[in-house]
């Protein structure tokens, strides 16, 4: 498990960690996520945080219209995230281990 301050996790240790806690998440998706989690490496945040930030940025402009959205004249990004919040909650839930 990543703590805060812990060296970079590996490729394998991401992609896991989405198989055990979003294993209906498809994997052409999960590797983008790893990809992004890897990319910025959220150090002050551990694993399991920094997952869930990069899956929900990774939802919101890949599986949403929101930067549709943002591009409307007058868009107030806050509105805009508003607007799309409940769709990715949804993603994320069917992506989430079976009840």
């Amino acid at each position: 498990m990543n703590v805060p301050g812990s060296p970079r996790p590996t490729y394998r240790e991401v992609f896991d960690h989405i198989r055990q806690h979003h294993p209906r998440c498809p994997a052409c998706h999960a590797h983008q996520i790893v990809q992004r989690v890897l990319a910025k490496h959220r150090r002050k945040f551990p694993l399991g945080k920094a997952v869930g930030i990069e899956m929900q940025n990774y939802i919101r402009h890949e599986l949403t219209n929101y930067d549709k959205l943002l591009k409307v004249e007058g868009a107030d990004r806050a509105l805009c995230r508003a607007s799309i919040k409940s769709k990715v909650q949804k993603i994320i839930s069917k992506w989430d281990r079976p009840k």
